[in-house]
């Protein structure tokens, strides 16, 4: 297919998926015009998820190890031909006419990404999210779930961060970047690359004419709460300036002691700990993400701070612990004791680079 004359790849990272991916292939060979290419990607996957793949006619990248989602995602990056790359989930069914307002979204000149609208799997009238929030905390989750889908929306809304479920992106854009941060594995690696492209100037956007549904399952086991704990500090440290991580240590350092408690309520602080040494040995990687972050940086921590949540109270995958309110205040207090010094920095920093 062709989108205002740009060809289309469209790239799925598969991990023990039998059960999810043969109906996404189904509904994208449904597709009217289908994709120029689908590349499935596979994390050695052991529960015949390869014997589900082999019905379809797809580019095959077979791992001999599980690399990850963003790793994942690069390979598939690297073996597409598309001008323009779609990040399909494995359990994410596309309806139909999804893809073309997709990539027209991501082929405007201010745009960075473009995420599709994505519906709940069973309630196709209800969100699974309508574009994500983020708090300067790192703190990152789906917006509006569950809430009834407008049939009246802006064609595009700005958003704080794409989600990997579907998303579209320029091969061009995907490279100057470097896409997802590999060294994440999975988790929160979206909400990295939306950042750097806002810090980069760029739009994010979700696409109302884009429809695609999500199986969404907030299963909170130790593993995951592991790598988004871990991934929570690296995004943090990488985007931010030292001197507004500096400014808003207080902060991070209440809301910590916040998902400590929380993790030791819901028995996951064996995982809190491991994330937080495993943030801490990744210093290395970090310092070469933040130099990649500062070669790209058009806008202002205050810009992105202003933009951002200051608080959790509204996070509907958990139960918020006793006193979330009162943190939430505090937290908005402080981002608005430091928002001007932070601005002060920006420009003093954005006025050297000129």
């Amino acid at each position: 297919m062709e989108s205002n004359g740009a060809t289309v790849s469209v790239v799925i990272v598969t991990y023990e998926s039998a059960d999810f991916v043969g109906g996404v292939l189904d509904a994208l060979e449904r597709q009217e015009p289908r994709p120029d290419e689908i590349i499935v990607v596979d994390n050695a996957s052991t529960d015949g998820t390869r014997e589900v793949l082999d019905r379809f006619d797809v580019v095959r990248v077979d791992l001999d190890d599980n690399i990850g989602f963003a790793a994942g995602c690069h390979a598939g990056a690297d073996a597409a031909s598309g001008e323009v790359l779609v990040f399909l989930g494995h359990d994410s069914i596309p309806e139909p006419g999804w893809i073309a307002p997709l990539v027209d979204a991501a082929l405007l000149p201010d745009v960075g990404a473009a995420m599709a609208t994505l519906v709940d799997a069973d309630d196709p009238d209800r969100f699974n999210t309508s574009g994500g929030h983020l708090s300067y905390v790192g703190l990152a989750w789906v917006s509006g779930l569950g809430d009834p889908v407008p049939a009246v929306e802006p064609d595009l809304m700005d958003v704080a961060f794409p989600s990997g479920s579907a998303m579209a992106i320029t091969g061009e854009t995907w490279r100057r970047f470097d896409g997802f941060r590999s060294d994440l594995f999975m988790y929160l690696e979206d909400t990295d690359l939306g950042w750097r492209l806002r810090l980069a100037g760029l739009r994010v956007v979700r696409c109302h004419r884009s429809r695609v549904r999500h199986r969404y399952d907030f299963a909170r086991t130790p593993s995951k709460m592991f790598w988004l704990e871990r991934n929570r500090w690296l995004v943090v440290g990488a985007n931010f300036r030292p001197s507004t991580i500096v400014l808003l240590g207080p902060a991070l350092a209440v809301t910590e002691l916040g998902v400590l408690a929380v993790a030791l309520r819901d028995g996951w602080i064996g995982a809190k700990l491991r994330a937080m040494r495993s943030a801490a040995s990744a210093s290395g990687g970090n310092r070469a993400a933040r130099r990649r972050v500062r070669a790209s940086r058009s806008v202002g921590d205050g810009a992105m701070l202003a933009a951002m949540d200051h608080g959790v109270g509204t996070v509907r995958q958990i139960a918020a612990p006793r006193g979330v309110g009162a943190v939430d205040a505090l937290l908005g207090a402080w981002l608005r004791l430091v928002l001007p010094v932070v601005r002060l920095v920006d420009r003093r920093s954005l006025d050297r680079r000129r």
